[in-house]
């Protein structure tokens, strides 16, 4: 018959030491977590306040290393947010590190005000041409998101605009003809916000009044092809100053790498993505969104501008490099 003692004495030994190994693999595990490098982590606001006052430098790390920067077209609206609305933009920036992209109009009792349309119908729940209507009206009309939902935001004016911009994002000015870019101009210089927005002009003499007014400035112009590219050199325009508005970009990588040789910062489009134009309950494929969101920055572009920037910055997240470069070119502000 077994020894009870011996029994009892080896089922304690054999406890201890099994007990003894679950500790040191905890105690393992906790180191192996501990040594392991801290998540990279970037926000819009990171983007704003380092990069405000030194967007030369930022926009030539982005070019060296290529870093792709997604661009919120019009903010970045979704069902319930609708476009070029403050609500939008914070919405987008606090859920991506991005740009804000947003277009200025002007009332017929000259209020400079955010929204894309020459007219009132689509978005808000006027109805009317923007220049035939005063702001007292404008600034009492709800805005509609893009199923025509209306929503409690109204739309702002370009001052309030920049002014909730300063240390949450950088600013994106598209400004439609007919406006006067010098209005627009004006108004970011009386505000203090030189350093922190871009433009969008739509002719090289536009980008050259802008240019006269604030010599620092970095202006977008389409660039397409090669002709388009030898007017631009023909004016004379500084092209460190200038970023390409450039269609087909997965077609015109080595129309990229020229336009970077020349110091030229690219702008790429994704509206032409088919799930960039679907309904945000709609499923997609997510492998398929990575996919061609990635496909479209390693065309060689420093700007993806999108209709989904939540959508393009966290598939662009997905490789493991992305917001540690990003946070690099910051770093070196």
């Amino acid at each position: 018959m077994l020894n009870i003692k011996f029994i009892s004495e080896l089922n304690s030994l054999i406890y201890n030491v099994n007990m003894k190994k679950i500790f040191c693999f905890i105690i393992l595990t906790f180191i192996s977590a501990c040594s392991q490098e801290p998540a990279q982590t970037v926000t819009s606001e990171d983007i704003a306040k380092n990069a405000d006052g030194a967007l030369p430098a930022f926009f030539q790390c982005l070019r060296d290393n290529d870093v792709t920067l997604v661009s919120a077209h019009r903010g970045g609206p979704i069902e319930g947010y609708p476009e070029n609305a403050i609500e939008t933009f914070e919405r987008t920036t606090e859920n991506a590190s991005v740009i804000v992209e947003l277009d200025v109009v002007k009332s017929k009792d000259d209020q400079l005000f955010i929204l894309h349309d020459n007219r009132l119908d689509r978005t808000t729940t006027l109805s009317g041409a923007v220049k035939d209507t005063n702001w007292t009206d404008i600034k009492e009309a709800n805005l509609k998101d893009n199923d025509g939902n209306i929503t409690n935001f109204h739309p702002p004016t370009f001052t309030k605009t920049l002014k909730w911009a300063k240390g949450k994002a950088l600013l994106q000015i598209d400004m439609k003809p007919p406006l006067n870019v010098n209005d627009v101009v004006e108004a970011v210089i009386k505000s203090k916000a030189e350093g922190r927005v871009f433009y969008i002009a739509y002719s090289i003499e536009d980008a050259q009044k802008i240019l006269e007014k604030l010599p620092n400035a970095f202006v977008s112009i389409g660039l397409a092809n090669q002709a388009e590219l030898e007017r631009l050199l023909y004016s004379g325009i500084d092209t460190h100053q200038i970023h390409s508005l450039t269609p087909n970009v997965e077609q015109n990588k080595q129309f990229l790498k020229t336009l970077n040789s020349y110091g030229i910062t690219t702008v790429g489009l994704t509206f032409d993505l088919a799930f960039e134009n679907t309904s945000f309950a709609e499923r997609v494929n997510w492998q398929e969104v990575v996919k061609q969101y990635q496909a479209r920055a390693e065309s060689g572009i420093e700007i993806l501008a999108s209709n989904k920037p939540v959508d393009a910055f966290k598939a662009l997240s997905e490789d493991p490099e992305y917001r540690k470069a990003l946070l690099s070119c910051l770093n070196n502000l």
